[in-house]
């Protein structure tokens, strides 16, 4: 289950880093020619099958805004100051993610993402539940098979141990353990 979760949570990290640098890397034109209603259009259209995306902004390579694009039904919060360097944060159920935009050696900006963790709590949370309906139902059964498994095993090793005593007590070794 640590395994299963740890690889969740590993997979949901790397594809958000996945999608920072795709969405950088289509940010690029748009820093060098275009516009911050070019740059609103196309973040739109970068994260319009991501549902968990609720916040993203890309800077200029000084830092200042050049667009922004908030989720319908997310909250707007203020955009974080610019970073010098690209991290990944995970606070608040959500996940921050700053990217360097970089193309050929050269810093064009940053893009940031607010990325929601409900997704992958839903998804731990499933796995837990499935778990649960499957470990119950054992549990009984287990009980059953180590009980009837407990006599067949005890029950030939409690009859070599009485006959042991009766030889050693008796001094009769012509008894037998009956099988």
């Amino acid at each position: 289950l640590r395994r299963y979760i740890s690889r969740s949570h590993n997979s949901f990290i790397k594809e958000a880093k996945t999608i920072a640098g795709v969405i950088g890397n289509g940010m690029v034109s748009i820093l060098t020619f275009g516009s911050e209603m070019e740059c609103v259009r196309e973040l739109e259209k970068f994260i319009e099958n991501v549902p968990a995306i609720k916040n993203v902004h890309v800077y200029t390579a000084k830092g200042k805004i050049f667009g922004s694009f908030h989720r319908a039904g997310a909250e707007i919060l203020p955009p974080p100051p610019a970073s010098d360097q690209s991290f990944i944060q995970l606070k608040d159920d959500y996940l921050h993610v700053f990217s360097r935009i970089v193309f050929k050696d050269s810093f064009y900006g940053l893009i940031y993402l607010r990325v929601s963790t409900k997704e992958l709590h839903s998804k731990v949370r499933n796995l837990i539940f499935t778990m649960l309906i499957i470990m119950l139902p054992l549990i009984p059964l287990t009980i059953f098979l180590a009980t009837k498994l407990q006599a067949i095993i005890s029950k030939p090793i409690l009859n070599l141990g009485q006959v042991a005593h009766m030889v050693s007590a008796e001094g009769n070794y012509s008894i037998r353990v009956q099988k």
